[in-house]
């Protein structure tokens, strides 16, 4: 039977990668616990999932968690500000997050930045500020990216102009903004190339070049935005530049970001509406490479029920389109993510704060860990 595991009161509102420990006197005699011992993370693993909670409707400090999905076990957190994004290193044990900070917490003086955190400690190395600012409303994953090779970060802005900061990690610089009108959100696809969505229903691709210059190339559109839009969270197989999305009724598409020119290269649907059945949630679906599976968090429900909460993951062959399993979740959940191995572990969350472990293959419900943070909403897989 799996076990609910609580975070610990200590360990919320505070970076739990670094803890001190020793031994010191009190003026009652009674000796308590001080010093210099540091308590580090484990190597990143494949089954290790983060937990990201915005915090509403305070807004103005966030946190992250780390879990450790074979254990069921909290691994520690970090402090982030105002409706931050993650991105994951797959070369070097770091991670970056986009925030904003005011100087008064609520009002003042606005600070925009990336700030580069150690993964063995989980502590802060340097910021790189984001002097164009960046969007601020709602965390999701494709607000802030990381291309193939660690060779930039991008960051979607709409002021409401809408454009990408592109950042040189390796040379810790802001090089300056790229300009796509209308098109929101970023998806990479190589090292020097995103996919982005239009209000139109179409996709555009954007390559550039060290001085952002920048090639834009547009798919006719492929989706009806007024009728059956697509959700903005997306699956993507990095290693093939293939971006999945699904739309509100079921409809999948898959887009080929392999080249300059984009192209939907295969649509098949869920046949989920003629059952009763959506997906829905915050993040509705995943993709694990290895078994080339897609995820879909399933509800039952209406039509302009996306928002709601799902008790059922349908997985699907993502290259016939077939319905392989389905897997029975304990309760309603918001967001789905896999790990990207073999031995592919599913993590389903709550916008109450639990997450749960499930086999992927066999259904089997592993884990289950509770309070991590007051709304959580986005989940993260770091090795791809």
């Amino acid at each position: 039977m799996p076990h609910l595991h609580k975070v610990p009161f200590a360990l919320r509102g505070v970076m739990a990668g670094c803890i001190t420990m020793g031994m010191a006197a009190t003026a009652s005699g009674v000796e308590i616990e001080s010093g210099d011992i540091v308590k580090t993370m484990p190597k990143p693993d494949p089954h290790h999932v983060w937990v990201y909670d915005p915090d509403f409707p305070n807004l103005t400090t966030t946190q992250a968690f780390v879990v450790d999905g074979d254990k069921g076990e909290v691994l520690g957190m970090v402090d982030a500000g105002y409706q931050a994004n993650l991105a994951f290193s797959d070369k070097e044990a770091k991670f970056w997050i986009a925030e904003t900070y005011y100087s008064r917490i609520t009002r003042g003086e606005r600070s925009d930045m990336v700030t580069v955190y150690d993964h063995e400690t989980l502590a802060p190395q340097e910021e790189i500020p984001l002097p164009e600012g960046r969007f601020l409303v709602v965390s999701k994953r494709p607000n802030f990216a990381v291309t193939d090779s660690d060779r930039y970060l991008l960051s979607f802005n709409s002021t409401p102009a809408t454009t990408v900061s592109v950042i040189d990690p390796n040379n810790s610089k802001y090089m300056g903004e790229i300009s796509v009108p209308g098109c929101s959100h970023v998806y990479p696809s190589g090292e020097s190339r995103f996919a982005m969505l239009c209000p139109d229903g179409s996709l555009a691709s954007v390559s550039f070049d060290d001085t952002l210059k920048a090639d834009i190339q547009r798919t006719q559109p492929f989706f009806d935005p007024e009728t059956d839009p697509v959700f903005e969270h997306a699956a993507a197989d990095r290693e093939a530049d293939k971006v999945f999305f699904v739309s509100y009724s079921g409809n999948v598409y898959e887009a080929d970001l392999s080249s300059d020119l984009p192209g939907i290269a295969n649509t098949w649907s869920l046949e989920s509406d003629s059952q009763g059945w959506r997906p829905g949630g915050w993040i509705p679906l995943a993709y694990n490479p290895a078994h080339e599976e897609l995820y879909f968090l399933m509800h039952e429900g209406g039509e302009w029920t996306h928002k709601d909460a799902g008790n059922q993951v349908w997985v699907f062959d993502a290259n016939t389109g077939e319905r392989n399993r389905v897997i029975e979740l304990d309760a309603d959940y918001s967001a789905v993510a896999v790990s990207q191995d073999r031995d592919t572990q599913l993590y389903t969350l709550s916008g109450e704060g639990t997450l749960a472990v499930y086999d992927a293959q066999s259904g089997e419900l592993q884990h289950t860990i509770g309070e991590l943070g007051m709304t959580p909403l986005v989940l993260y897989t770091p090795n791809r």
